[in-house]
């Protein structure tokens, strides 16, 4: 039995070669590289190693298409860009912003067509009582005292026009019937003065830890008014904050207040605002009308965004003696991130990925603001969220938005954090607070001047700088038809810089020494960044593209091609013609396909089982070997068209699985030599091959087959 076994196997290798012959690779060893005609003399070039993809879509907004850039994130970044483009003071700036919360002016008045995302007024808030420390204008600051008193009441003067919920009388001295509003509206607009004896609020309260939350509403909203409903939600919102935010700091008193003041003009924004008035030990959240205008989960998330700025305060009150300008990018970013980490599943804070989606393509994180949370959020994912505030405790209190960003670049392992960051951003790899949701996010919008073609002309030189701290991406186009040398080099700053096909599977590496493209352009995605400090030159990327030769496009080849099975099993027959009762092949099943892309990629697509029968022996001793092979999974390779009819592959992906099956007699004997032979190129060898087509058909012949006198194998073409 072992030397049949022994004499079984010798065929079963030689039906594995003669499949072998037929296919994009040889037994053994890859066959040696062969130079494109026209290209320098073998040695001198490398074969191409890089894999195209499908070009970019006409209304591809990320290289082909124009974005308008986004409104301001918040009301204090719509007043800083007034401020910054010298259409306001910042004492007019200051003073416009608070005049919005009073109620005194409209939004289209205060920032005509530039309004922010959201109308939350925290920043300039902040910012008005640094002013009111650090101003040189006697009026300004007169005007600044003036409108805080509106816009956030000293508690000790609202809670003489407030009683506690459920007190019979709503006022006092013989008051029997609730004011109209307006009443307590002119009376609010005048910052609560005393001498009055209107009740305006009602308040309920509960311990908060060791110390107490109040919930103070309308006096107007009567004992069936829906929305008391938000008033319990704000009570709760406090106590599900208190219990993530605790844990790392201090929690003191909370005052949330329904003002009866009129909201400002836009009904999108979250209208919650928070400041610490008079002693440190409270903290109080102003919730504006048109914020009842949201759902429920997403009213509570705004209400522990809001929590989050009375913790910041506890938490770090040195950074709150400083302008905003300056703690801006991560005040705003954690409390949309924490408000997450309360409410993991709400995602309030979503919708502002696509503007960082923009925004980071010009801005370092230090000069942006709301967005950053997805930062925060990619950020905790690796060192937790006290580590996180661990990193803002580290930051300069005072200072320039650079100093920030010079402690930051100090953080450990910042460089390949932040980097890392941009590609999982990119890769839609970044986990939610919700785990194991994935935040929405996506290719990150490359503008026009970031654009940058390769060809038609024979060299081409581009530069891709990365300033600190920005996500600066880059889409490199090769124009069509064309073999390229690639080099890059980098100078300047430390920095990082990966890149993926275009789009393609999320696979970074650095740009390939070559890059092939067939009959349309081939798209890279660059990342660069650096995160060391902006003193020198910046890092810098410098991309070389020289033409090595021109290729020919045949549009008759692209598309998707599936293995004509009667075909196979007639080339796999071949060598047995003259021994025809010692071959029997099987029905080949399930799929076996070629995509040819216009861009010069071949992807390929295994999930095919084809079995044989090898009939040995006589009469007395008959020996029957059946042979199952199973082939499974993808590849991909980089295709050229050198010459007419000709086909030059170069694998760049072999990722499919092989198993061969053996049995002699109906005895198993286990698999067999897979190495002989393979459905695709190993990755990086070359072979070529000769193929004609027509509209329905492809023939394909490689070359060990040519030389072996087999056939061609017959594809048809996919609808």
């Amino acid at each position: 039995m072992n030397g049949n076994a022994t004499v079984t196997r010798v065929l079963v290798v030689m039906v594995a070669a003669s499949l072998a012959c037929g296919l994009p690779a040889a037994g053994g060893a890859p066959p040696p590289a062969t130079v494109p005609s026209g290209a320098p003399s073998a040695g001198s070039t490398p074969a191409p190693t890089a894999i195209a993809t499908e070009p970019i879509a006409a209304d591809d907004p990320f290289l082909t298409e124009e974005l308008p850039p986004p409104p301001p994130q918040g009301m204090f970044d719509a007043m800083q860009a007034q401020v910054e483009s010298g259409e306001l003071t910042l004492e007019q700036g200051l003073i416009t912003s608070l005049q919005l919360l009073a109620g005194e002016v409209t939004a289209e008045t205060a920032f005509g067509d530039r309004q922010p995302v959201t109308m939350e007024g925290f920043g300039a808030v902040v910012e008005a009582r640094h002013y009111l420390q650090t101003g040189a204008d006697p009026a300004a600051k007169a005007e600044i005292e003036r409108l805080l008193s509106i816009v956030v009441p000293d508690i000790d003067r609202l809670m003489e026009y407030a009683a506690p919920e459920g007190q019979a009388s709503v006022g006092r001295f013989g008051l029997a019937s609730p004011p109209a509003d307006e009443t307590c509206t002119s009376i609010a607009q005048k910052g609560f003065p005393t001498g009055s004896a209107l009740i305006c609020y009602l308040f309920k309260q509960a311990p908060l830890g060791a110390n107490t939350a109040r919930v103070f509403y309308p006096s107007s909203w009567g004992k069936n008014d829906p929305k008391l409903a938000y008033a319990q939600a704000a009570l709760q919102a406090v106590f599900d904050s208190h219990a993530a935010y605790s844990q790392y700091g201090k929690i003191v008193n909370v005052d949330v207040v329904f003002t009866v003041l009129a909201s400002p003009d836009d009904p999108a924004s979250n209208l919650a605002e928070v400041t610490s008035p008079g002693a440190a030990s409270r903290c109080e959240i102003l919730i504006y009308p048109s914020a009842l205008a949201q759902a429920e989960p997403n009213f509570k998330q705004t209400v522990a965004h809001e929590m989050f700025h009375c913790f910041q305060q506890w938490k770090f009150p040195a950074h709150f003696d400083s302008s905003w300008s300056v703690q801006d990018w991560w005040g705003e970013a954690t409390a949309e991130y924490f408000s997450n980490v309360v409410y993991p599943s709400v995602n309030d804070e979503w919708p502002r990925v696509s503007y960082f989606g923009y925004n980071s393509a010009t801005h370092p994180l230090v000069e942006m603001s709301y967005e950053n949370w997805v930062f925060f959020q990619y950020l905790a994912n690796q060192v937790g969220d006290a580590g996180v505030l661990a990193l803002i405790q580290s930051l300069p209190a005072k200072g320039t938005t650079a100093d920030q960003a010079s402690q930051l670049a100090a953080y450990p392992n910042i460089e390949n954090l932040f980097h890392q960051f941009g590609r999982d951003f990119v890769d839609k790899k970044i986990v939610d607070a919700d785990k194991p949701t994935l935040v929405p996010t996506g290719w990150l919008y490359v503008p026009p001047q970031f654009r940058l073609t390769f060809g038609p002309g024979d060299h081409t030189v581009s530069l891709l700088p990365a300033p600190q701290f920005t996500l600066s991406r880059y889409g490199l186009n090769f124009a069509p038809g064309r073999i390229y040398a690639v080099k890059v080099d980098e100078s300047g700053s430390p920095g990082l810089y990966t890149s993926r096909l275009f789009p393609g599977p999320a696979n970074w590496i650095p740009l390939p020494p070559t890059v092939s493209s067939g009959c349309g352009k081939v798209n890279y995605y660059a990342l660069a960044t650096s995160t060391s400090a902006a003193s020198g030159d910046p890092h810098t990327v410098a991309v070389t593209a020289d033409v090595l030769q021109q290729t020919k496009c045949d549009p008759c080849l692209l598309g998707s091609w599936e293995l004509n099975k009667d075909s196979f099993v007639g080339y796999i027959s071949s060598p047995f013609i003259q021994t025809a009762d010692l071959f029997q092949p099987g029905d080949p099943q399930g799929t076996w396909r070629f995509t040819f892309d216009k861009t010069g990629t071949l992807a390929a697509l295994f999930d095919f089982a084809f079995d044989y029968t090898l009939h040995q022996g006589g009469e007395v001793l008959p020996v029957d070997t059946e042979v199952l092979l199973t082939i499974d999974g993808p590849g991909q390779a980089m295709y050229w068209i050198p010459e007419d009819g000709k086909l030059m592959i170069q694998a760049v992906e072999s990722g499919f699985h092989m198993e061969q099956f053996i049995s002699i007699n109906g005895q198993e004997l286990g698999g067999g030599p897979l190495n002989l032979f393979s459905p695709f190129p190993p990755q990086g060898a070359t072979t070529s091959a000769s193929y004609s087509c027509s509209s329905t058909v492809l023939f394909l012949g490689m070359e060990g087959a040519q030389a072996a006198g087999l056939p061609s194998i017959e594809y048809d073409r996919v609808p």
